[in-house]
C-alpha cells in the first residue's frame, strides 16, 4: 500500500487557538548559572546595538534593517508583556549620535539575519566581549562577517557601560517556565522517542531572549560542544515552546539529511524547488526542505495538526508525519518517502533528473548503483541485489544498503531499481517498483538480464578482470521472484543464488545447472513460508546444494539476513575458486 496517497495535498486543518496570555516567569535558581549570565549580557548588548542603529537610520536604511529582522515589526502586545523592550529603547535614546551611527554603519556593512548575529554574539565573543576564534554559525554562512566580528566587540562593550542596559541584562537571566534544564531534558527525550533514533547529540541548553525580534529563534554552538537554543518572545506560552521545539529539532534533522541515502534523495528531488515562489532566504532545496520538515515536526511535537503555511510543502509534510505516527517505519524512511514523493508527484516528468546513488556508490549508465570495496582485488565476489516491492526508489536503495553495509569491503554490490507496472496484478500495486515475474513477461526478464550483464561488464572493466563475471543474485520478496526468473529462463552467468522470503518456480530444471543456493524463510510469513518449504524440497530432490535458514517473524528482511547472505557468498566464492574453507 502506498505510504503517501497524496504527497502534494494543499489543505490543512486549523487547530483551536488559546487566548493571549503572558509567559509566566519563575525564579529557577538551578538554571541561573554562568552560561545564562553570559548569554543575557551578550544578547542584551546586541539588542542595544540594534536599537541604536534604528534610531538614526533613514527610511531606506531602516528597510534594510527590517528585512533582516534587526528592526522588529511593531507589536504593542509583545511590548506590553515584555516592558524591558521599551525600557531598552528608551535607555538607548540617551546615547549620543556618534555611538548610534557607529552601530548603524557596522550593521549596514555586515547586513545579515539578526538570528545569525545573535549566534555570532554568543559563539564568537568571550565573557569580556573580546572576539575569539570560534563561531561555526556565522563562519559557515557568511565568513566575511565572521572576519569583521572584532569591530563589533567595542560596540557590545560600550553598550554594557550603560547602567540601564546592564540592569536589563541582569533581569534577563531569569528564565520562563518551560526553559529550565529538567524541562528541556523531558522535551529532548520526547523528541527522540518521536524520531525513533538514538540520542547521541551533545547537551542542550535554552535561553528565552525577550529582546529578540518576536517569533524568531536560532541555535548557537558553544565551545564545549553543547548547543544553546535561543527563542524570541511570544505573547503565549505555547508559541514560545513551539519555537523551542523548532530549534531543538534542527540538530537531529540536520544529521538525518546528511546521511548518504537522504542526501541522494535530496539531489534527485531538487526539481521540486522550482515550484517554490517565496523561499524566505532558504536558497537551496536542502535548506528549504529542512526548514519545512522542522516546522511541520515542531507542530507535531507540540501536539498540533498541520497548519496553513507560506512554505508550500509544509501541510503535506505534516500530514505524512501524522501517518508516520500510526506506523512503525523509521524516521529516515519516511523522509526518503517524502522526497521521492515530491520528485514523483510535484516535478514534471521532463524536469526530473536521474535518481542519484548514495555516496560512495558509482552510478552506472543504467541507473544501477555500484558499491566497490576500497582497493578491491580483481577477483572480489560480485553480487546483485534485487529489492522487494516498494513505491519509492529511495526506500528500495535503503533496503539494498543494508546488504551493502553487511558486505563491507568483502563483496562488490550492484543495486538496480525495479520498474513501475510490473506488479500490475492489482490496481493498488500499479505504481510499485517491481521486477518482471509474471509468466507473460519473458521478454522483460531477458531485457533485465541483458541490462544486468551490461552492468557486470562495467564492473569487470573497473576491476580489470579478464573473464566475464559470474555474479551472485540476491533477492528479497518480489526481488526473490525476480532472481528466480533470471536464473530460470536466461543464460546470464550465475555463481550462486540467495532467495529471501520469496519463492521459486523455475529453478529445479534450470538449463545452466545447479549452483549454490541460500534459502531464508520466516515461520510467520503467511505468504511465502510454505512456498519456500516447497522450493527447498524440490531443490533437494533435484540435487541442488541448498543452505536453508528459517527464523521467527513475518514477511520482512530480518536483522541478521544480510550478514548470513554475505557469509554464504564468501563461502561459495571460496569453494568456486578451489580454496579450502
Amino acid at each position: 500500500m502506498p505510504l503517501l496517497a497524496a504527497i502534494v495535498a494543499t489543505t490543512g486543518c486549523e487547530t483551536a487557538r488559546k487566548p493571549l496570555e503572558p509567559v509566566p516567569v519563575t525564579d529557577d535558581t538551578e538554571d541561573t548559572d554562568e552560561l545564562l549570565v553570559d548569554v543575557a549580557r551578550k544578547t542584551t548588548a546586541l539588542a542595544a546595538v540594534f536599537a541604536a542603529a534604528a534610531q538614526v537610520a533613514d527610511p531606506e536604511q531602516l528597510q534594510t534593517l527590517s528585512q533582516y529582522g534587526i528592526v522588529p515589526p511593531r507589536s504593542p502586545a509583545i511590548d506590553e508583556v515584555f516592558p524591558e523592550r521599551r525600557a531598552l529603547v528608551e535607555a538607548v535614546r540617551l546615547w549620543d549620535e556618534t555611538r548610534k551611527r557607529a552601530a548603524l554603519a557596522w550593521l549596514l556593512e555586515n547586513a545579515t539575519w539578526s538570528t545569525l548575529l545573535h549566534a555570532m554574539a554568543i559563539e564568537s565573543f568571550d565573557s569580556k566581549l573580546e572576539a575569539r576564534d570560534f563561531g561555526p554559525s556565522m563562519l559557515g554562512y557568511a565568513p566575511h562577517i565572521y572576519a569583521n566580528r572584532a569591530s563589533l566587540a567595542p560596540l557590545l562593550r560600550d553598550a554594557l557601560e550603560d547602567e540601564a542596559i546592564r540592569r536589563i541584562a541582569s533581569d534577563r537571566v531569569r528564565q520562563p517556565e518551560g526553559f529550565g534544564h529538567e524541562e528541556i531534558q523531558r522535551r529532548r527525550e520526547a523528541m527522540f522517542r518521536y524520531l525513533r533514533i538514538d540520542d547521541d547529540l551533545p547537551p542542550y541548553h535554552a535561553f528565552y531572549a525577550t529582546l529578540m525580534s518576536p517569533g524568531l529563534g536560532v541555535n548557537a554552538s558553544l565551545p564545549d560542544g553543547s548547543i544553546l537554543f535561543v527563542v524570541g518572545p511570544h505573547v503565549r506560552t505555547e508559541d514560545a515552546l513551539l519555537v523551542l521545539y523548532h530549534e531543538m529539532a534542527r540538530p537531529p534533522i540536520h544529521r538525518i539529511l546528511q546521511t548518504p541515502m537522504v542526501a541522494a534523495a535530496l539531489a534527485s528531488s531538487e526539481c521540486a524547488f522550482a515550484h517554490v515562489g517565496e523561499n524566505f532566504g532558504y536558497v537551496t532545496w536542502r535548506s528549504y526542505f529542512a526548514e519545512t520538515l522542522v516546522r511541520a515536526l515542531s507542530y507535531r511535537l507540540q501536539g498540533a495538526g498541520p497548519q496553513p503555511s507560506p512554505f508550500i510543502y509544509e501541510v503535506s509534510v505534516g500530514q505524512t508525519l501524522m501517518a508516520y505516527e500510526q506506523g512503525e517505519l523509521g524516521f529516515e524512511k519516511v523522509v526518503l518517502a517524502m522526497l521521492d514523493g515530491f520528485r514523483e508527484y510535484v516535478c514534471a516528468e521532463d524536469a526530473r533528473g536521474p535518481i542519484a546513488c548514495p555516496a560512495p556508490a558509482i552510478r552506472l549508465p543504467s541507473g544501477t548503483c555500484l558499491f566497490l570495496p576500497g582497493r578491491a582485488a580483481s577477483d572480489v565476489p560480485v553480487a546483485i541485489y534485487l529489492h522487494g516491492m516498494t513505491e519509492f526508489p529511495s526506500l528500495a536503495r535503503l533496503e539494498g544498503l543494508r546488504f551493502v553495509q553487511a558486505a563491507g569491503d568483502r563483496i562488490a554490490v550492484l543495486l538496480p531499481l525495479g520498474t513501475r507496472g510490473e506488479c500490475a496484478w492489482s490496481q493498488e500495486n500499479e505504481r510499485q517498483l517491481c521486477w518482471p515475474t509474471m509468466p507473460d513477461r519473458v521478454d522483460a526478464v531477458q531485457a533485465l538480464a541483458a541490462s544486468l550483464r551490461d552492468d557486470l561488464e562495467a564492473v569487470r572493466a573497473r576491476l580489470g578482470r579478464d573473464e566475464e563475471i559470474s555474479s551472485f543474485l540476491v533477492g528479497f520478496s518480489n526481488g526473490a521472484y525476480g532472481v528466480d526468473r533470471i536464473a530460470g529462463i536466461t543464460e546470464m552467468p550465475i555463481a550462486g543464488l540467495a532467495i529471501l522470503h520469496g519463492g521459486g518456480e523455475r529453478l529445479p530444471g534450470r538449463d545452466g545447472g545447479a549452483v549454490p543456493i541460500f534459502l531464508c524463510a520466516a515461520r510467520d510469513d503467511r505468504w511465502h513460508f510454505s512456498t519456500m518449504e516447497t522450493l527447498r524440497a524440490e531443490l533437494d530432490a533435484a540435487g541442488w546444494p541448498v543452505e536453508w535458514r528459517e527464523h521467527e517473524g513475518g514477511h520482512a528482511l530480518a536483522e541478521d539476513d544480510p550478514e548470513e547472505v554475505v557469509d554464504f557468498i564468501l563461502r561459495a566464492a571460496r569453494e568456486r575458486s578451489g580454496e579450502t574453507p
